[in-house]
């Protein structure tokens, strides 16, 4: 941050610079971890309940499911209830029972082929649990524009190796992809690429999330 001074005392204006850089460009404005948790297990029946309503896939497969899925005024009202603005399936591979096996690998590759892909990402898929804008899970800092934090959830208990979470393997053994977990959230991770998420485990299968859009 550029400061011009060209009159009063220079001593304040340095202050008020420094603190003005620190709220605009270093602090991490989004919730705390220790908040979403509590949000998280206040809320935990409820939330793993619009998990599994989300987890039902139409038999009729005219039904777009990522609207359809919440249409019940139940479901409605439990979401409202919670804070929740939505969930939906990340487009990483499913994560089927024994997901860092060749040959779980393959038969999603043949589920998908046989044109069962929807159905695999839906039942199966790694979920994005997004809470309501207005309760601060979205923000913007000078450093890297728009950032959020979500709750994310993985159906099997994942591999963490060295600080990454590794994604069920593809047919040739590799992992389909990592991602970077961190102890802590609160403050804006070292080397933070532009788009980046990375994630913190709060539970066998739940993880917060916390991304940038720049």
């Amino acid at each position: 941050m550029l400061c011009i001074f060209r009159s009063g005392d220079k001593l304040v204006l340095v202050i008020l610079c420094v603190v003005g850089y620190y709220f605009l460009v270093l602090r991490n404005p989004l919730p705390s971890d220790e908040e979403m948790i509590r949000t998280f297990q206040e809320h935990r029946s409820d939330i793993e309940e619009l998990v599994r309503r989300y987890q039902i896939v139409s038999p009729d497969p005219k039904i777009d499911h990522s609207t359809a899925w919440y249409k019940d005024p139940d479901t409605r009202k439990l979401m409202k209830q919670v804070g929740l603005d939505s969930i939906s399936h990340s487009a990483y591979s499913p994560w089927l029972p024994n997901p860092y096996s060749i040959e779980t690998s393959k038969s999603i590759t043949k589920g998908i082929q046989n044109g069962k892909s929807t159905l695999l990402f839906i039942k199966y898929g790694s979920l994005i649990v997004k809470l309501l804008p207005r309760q601060g899970y979205r923000s913007y800092n000078l450093r890297y524009f728009h950032i959020w934090k979500d709750f994310y959830f993985i159906p099997e208990v994942p591999r963490i190796e060295n600080g990454e979470l590794l994604f069920p393997v593809k047919d040739n053994g590799e992992y389909t992809g990592s991602k970077r977990v961190l102890s802590s959230l609160n403050e804006f991770p070292d080397n933070w690429k532009a788009y980046e998420c990375v994630y913190k485990q709060i539970e066998p299968h739940w993880f917060l999330s916390m991304c940038n859009g720049h």
